[in-house]
């Protein structure tokens, strides 16, 4: 697989709840906040944009889902912890597991489960305990509190300083470093250009191999650009379109369920005769202002349909995961992940994707008709 991080972030938020819950609780705004004296009996769902901010500070007795600029939380989840955002700072327990996508995370606090995170930088803190594994995908990684578990992942640079129940076994396109602190109870095995940087303090139980180096683990950082830029930019399109339209986009997932034939063969007609039509206008006198308008308009509703097919895309899955088409940010964000997923599978993939974009062109058209 040429570019295993996208679908590791797809994975990541693939984890959904298989039933919907009376008690769940949806937030939403540029600011959103739980006080230290709230308790949210069910999942908590938080979304405060690519621009906002999300503060936990009270108690989730189930699952927490955040996107946002920014996430802090300082109080308790008493499940999985998964996090869409620039920063995610996590100084209150997790008693489950701990997935994010982020540009900096730091986590202060124990983590029942394993840890799992693709970004820029992870700092895990003296005080932190991770009961399971550490499995990180990106930039550099500090990591001074204990892990029982292993570590684990693709690394540009790494620092152990802490104890680790099971072994360390990683690739990094520069340093695997072990602190004063560093306890390794298993194997060290790494994948690097460069021999391991070993303080005399540290301890290893077990072998330390080192395997050849690959040539392209010097791209880790270009690879996960290369992945997840065009994924977070159609995210991103798609979330600013849900803030600015969120009724209007709720009937437009309601039409792509009720009459998915009629809208799918109207939006390849939209697909194949708007080209043409515009450039038959154009080549004409006469017809040359009106063929610049149609193609204009046309290539509107082209990148129109990709940003929203995402949103379709989500809606289809949560109709058969919960048996409600939903239009929400969470499936709106495994929406257009599962979308670029698919375009990584050979042949079907690609048409899969197609078919939900022509899909989204008919129904914008359908939509646009019926309001005018």
């Amino acid at each position: 697989m040429k570019y295993p991080i996208l679908f590791l972030a797809i994975a990541l938020f693939a984890i959904l709840p298989q039933e919907t819950k009376a008690e769940t609780v949806l937030r939403a705004g540029d600011k959103v906040s739980i006080s230290a004296d709230q308790t949210v009996e069910g999942d908590f769902y938080a979304s405060s944009g690519m621009f906002g901010n999300t503060t936990m500070s009270g108690i989730v007795k189930e699952d927490m889902y955040a996107l946002s600029a920014s996430v802090t939380m300082n109080g308790t989840i008493e499940k999985d912890l998964t996090i869409l955002a620039g920063t995610a700072q996590i100084h209150g327990d997790v008693s489950d597991d701990v997935r994010i996508i982020a540009g900096d995370v730091t986590i202060a606090e124990n983590v029942g489960g394993d840890v799992f995170v693709i970004g820029g930088t992870l700092t895990i803190l003296s005080n932190a305990v991770i009961s399971g594994d550490v499995i990180f995908y990106g930039g550099v990684a500090e990591i001074n509190g204990k892990v029982d578990g292993s570590i684990l992942g693709t690394y540009e640079k790494i620092r152990v300083d802490a104890e680790v129940g099971k072994n360390i076994d990683i690739k990094t396109a520069t340093t695997l470093t072990l602190g004063e602190k560093a306890n390794v109870k298993g194997n060290v095995q790494y994948t690097s250009s460069e021999t391991i940087v070993r303080a005399p303090n540290a301890l290893i139980d077990g072998e330390v191999t080192q395997r050849k180096y690959a040539q392209d683990t010097q791209d880790i950082r270009q690879q996960l650009q290369a992945a997840l830029i065009p994924f977070f930019i159609n995210l991103f399109a798609a979330l600013s379109l849900y803030l600015f339209f969120r009724k209007q986009l709720g009937q437009l997932v309601i039409l792509t369920q009720k009459s998915t034939v009629k809208v799918s063969l109207i939006g390849f007609a939209g697909v194949l005769l708007g080209p043409i039509v515009s450039v038959l206008l154009m080549v004409t006198v006469l017809g040359s202002l009106l063929g610049s308008i149609v193609l204009a308009l046309s290539l509107l509703l082209f990148v129109m349909g990709f940003a929203l097919a995402g949103c379709v895309f989500g809606s289809f899955l949560s109709k058969w995961t919960t048996n409600h088409a939903l239009a929400t940010p969470l499936w709106i964000l495994v929406g257009t992940a599962a979308l670029h997923a698919l375009l990584f599978v050979a042949i079907v993939g690609p048409l899969l994707v197609m078919g939900v974009w022509i899909l989204t062109i008919g129904a914008l058209l359908f939509f646009s008709y019926a309001r005018l």
